[in-house]
């Protein structure tokens, strides 16, 4: 396993949440969408 620096880790963890967040908002207006369908 490479050792990344503290900052770097940081980085990539706000990168994650950031994806997450949007995947879920995705999830949601996909969610929503479907039930003003039916």
């Amino acid at each position: 396993m490479i050792l990344l620096p503290h900052w770097l880790t940081q980085k990539f963890d706000l990168a994650n949440c950031r994806c997450s967040v949007l995947l879920l908002v995705l999830h949601f207006v996909s969610v929503s969408q479907q039930q003003q369908f039916t």
